[in-house]
C-alpha cells in the first residue's frame, strides 16, 4: 500500500533550507521509501541535496508519497511538521 499527502506551499520563501532540513531529518527516521514530487520531478525526502535541487517556490503544488510498513506514521508526522513550520496551511 502507498499513502500520499498533497499540499500547496504557502510560505512566502517557498521551501527553504530550514523547512527542507526539518522534513529530511524526520523522514530519515522512518523505514518507508518517501518521495517528494514537484512539477513532474521527484526526489527522496531522505536526501537534502535531492530535495534542494527541486527548487520549490511559493504556491508550488507538492506531493509526499510514502511506501512501507510505517507509512501512516510517516504521513502524520510530516503533516505535523509542515503545519508547525507554516510551510502550508
Amino acid at each position: 500500500m502507498t499513502l500520499n499527502y498533497k499540499f500547496v506551499v504557502t510560505d512566502p520563501l517557498g521551501m527553504h533550507a530550514k523547512s527542507l532540513t526539518a522534513l529530511v531529518n524526520e523522514a530519515s527516521k522512518f523505514d518507508s521509501n518517501i518521495k517528494l514530487i514537484y512539477d513532474g520531478k521527484e526526489a527522496s525526502l531522505k536526501s537534502i541535496m535531492g530535495v534542494m535541487a527541486l527548487g520549490i517556490p511559493t504556491k508550488a503544488h507538492l506531493e509526499i508519497v510514502a511506501e512501507g510498513q510505517d507509512e501512516p506514521e510517516v504521513i502524520d508526522k510530516l503533516k505535523e511538521i509542515i503545519k508547525d513550520l507554516h510551510i502550508a496551511e
